[in-house]
């Protein structure tokens, strides 16, 4: 289910934002402050976040392999597989363009997502938090399908854009009227 997934997702982000630009670690998953952490010369995601519903709480970014089995999966049960997995955690910009950078192992396909935890609490509040992924579909209320996460990433860093999705009633996750 939706709710499962994306709890799944948060629950790392119990573990307190980086205070300093140098990279950290939770338990052996790199965390790395907001800024341009991206080598220009090495592959990377580099994410503009849009239509966030405040400035709020903090955004984690993940990196995923890019198949529905791995999407959304644990990251101990991903690292200890030996599978590709990197996140990047921060708070929200009081203002100005929100742009996240996760860097990837090498070129090729992954899946990314972005979860705008609002409140900063550990697990995942579904009225509350917002989930953006970087397909222009709304997710609604079913379970994000991997497809709509998906990234091509060359050999340098490849920007995508992405609106943030929130809970409206019965009509499930989507963006935030304009």
């Amino acid at each position: 289910m939706l709710i499962t997934a994306l709890i799944v997702s948060a629950a790392a982000l119990s573990a307190p934002a980086p205070s300093s630009p140098e990279a950290h670690a939770i338990g052996t998953v790199p965390v790395v402050a907001l800024r341009d952490d991206c080598s220009q010369s090495a592959p990377g995601v580099r994410i503009n976040v849009s239509g966030l519903k405040d400035r709020s709480g903090r955004l984690k970014l993940e990196l995923y392999p890019a198949n529905s089995e791995d999407f959304l999966k644990g990251d101990r049960e991903l690292l200890k597989a030996g599978k590709v997995f990197r996140r990047v955690v921060t708070t929200v910009p009081s203002s100005g363009v929100v742009s996240l950078c996760v860097p990837a192992p090498s070129p090729g396909r992954y899946a990314v997502v972005v979860i705008h935890k609002r409140d900063g609490a550990p697990k995942f509040n579904i009225s509350n938090d917002g989930v953006g992924l970087p397909g222009l579909d709304r997710i609604g209320r079913r379970r994000p399908n991997f497809e709509q996460a998906v990234v091509l990433v060359p050999d340098q860093i490849t920007t995508v854009k992405m609106r943030m999705q929130y809970l409206h009633g019965l009509a499930g996750f989507r963006p935030e009227p304009q």
